[in-house]
C-alpha cells in the first residue's frame, strides 16, 4: 500500500499523476478518474493511500484509492 499526493491532474481527460512518498524518485503513478473514491475529480494536493499496479506493458498506476484521514496524514508526518 502506498501513500502520495496528485501532483498533475488532466480536468478535461479525467486522469493525472500521484507521487508515492516511499519513492520519491517515482515520476509518480498514473491514476484515472474511474478509481478516484466517489468519482470525484481529486484537487491537486490531496492525498490518498492506494495499491500500485503494473499494466503489461510495465507503467504503474494507482488502483483502489482512498482519501488520507487527518489521523494518518498526522501520523505520517510526526513518525515520517
Amino acid at each position: 500500500m502506498a501513500t502520495g499526493q496528485i501532483t498533475y491532474w488532466n480536468y478535461q481527460r479525467g486522469f493525472g499523476r500521484i507521487s508515492d512518498h516511499a519513492n520519491r524518485e517515482c515520476r509518480g503513478n498514473f491514476v484515472h478518474l474511474n478509481n478516484m473514491p466517489d468519482r470525484r475529480e481529486p484537487m491537486l494536493g490531496d492525498e490518498f493511500v492506494y495499491d500500485v499496479m503494473t499494466d503489461r506493458d510495465g507503467r504503474t498506476s494507482a488502483r483502489n484509492l482512498r482519501a488520507l484521514t487527518v489521523e494518518q496524514a498526522e501520523a505520517r508526518r510526526v513518525l515520517g
